[in-house]
């Protein structure tokens, strides 16, 4: 979980007075949501999504909706076309989140059918579905992205494909704010993602995390990205 200071670090990173609509469509336990509740003003509309339900549970009641700012905070998977269906269809100001860092290994075992975490293969089809249901989309665009989503290598951990739904789910002049493994840089199987971050935004922080003491138990170095 993002925990309260990267998640006041990441929204202060991203907030401007422009941001209307917020969406963490990997909300966890709400943390990125509450900061921007605390720190966003003049948001009326923010939205959440979690797959896992205890988390999920812990997000309702850390999330208070107010009078003037429609709140939703849904229990799903974010890759469901169905989810997509009940988020803002025009996207959003400012799309954040801490999205799972999960292992190609892992997505490849989680195919059972008791594992709650998606595989692979559905994975990929659920974002392109994703992707085919954003009527807000341009269609250039909305071919672009579905490039992405076919092209993304098959040892990619889950990252990259939260990284082409978020970028997807921003609305023209919006901002994207990301948790991500430090990879993306080097990796060359995250070739999609900065190409997708030239093509479409311009990038305003690098936030590296050089000794690992965000996230104590994490094995990889992370980064915070705001675009």
């Amino acid at each position: 979980f993002s925990g309260p200071l990267v998640s006041k670090l990441l929204v202060a990173l991203a907030s401007t007075r422009k941001i209307r609509s917020v969406l963490d469509p990997m909300g966890g336990r709400g943390d990125m949501l509450l900061a921007a509740q605390l720190n966003i003003p003049g948001c009326i509309r923010m939205d959440g999504v979690e797959l896992d339900p205890v988390a999920h549970l812990k997000g309702l009641k850390a999330i208070k909706v107010k009078p003037d700012c429609l709140s939703s905070y849904l229990l799903g998977n974010t890759f469901d076309p169905l989810i997509i269906s009940e988020l803002c269809c025009d996207g959003y100001d400012l799309v954040i989140t801490n999205p799972p860092y999960v292992r190609y290994q892992t997505l490849k075992e989680s195919a059972g059918i008791s594992s709650k975490l998606p595989s692979a293969v559905q994975v990929r089809n659920g974002l392109r579905d994703c992707i085919q249901s954003m009527v807000g989309l341009d269609p250039d665009d909305q071919a672009a992205f579905l490039c992405l989503a076919d092209g993304y290598s098959g040892l990619s951990d889950l990252a990259v494909p939260c990284w082409i739904l978020c970028a997807a789910l921003v609305k023209p002049g919006g901002t994207l704010a990301m948790v991500v493994p430090e990879s993306w840089m080097k990796r060359d199987y995250a070739a999609n993602v900065r190409y997708m971050l030239l093509r479409w935004f311009k990038i305003e922080y690098i936030v590296e995390d050089t000794h690992a003491s965000w996230f104590a138990d994490a094995q990889v170095k992370t980064t915070l990205l705001v675009a």
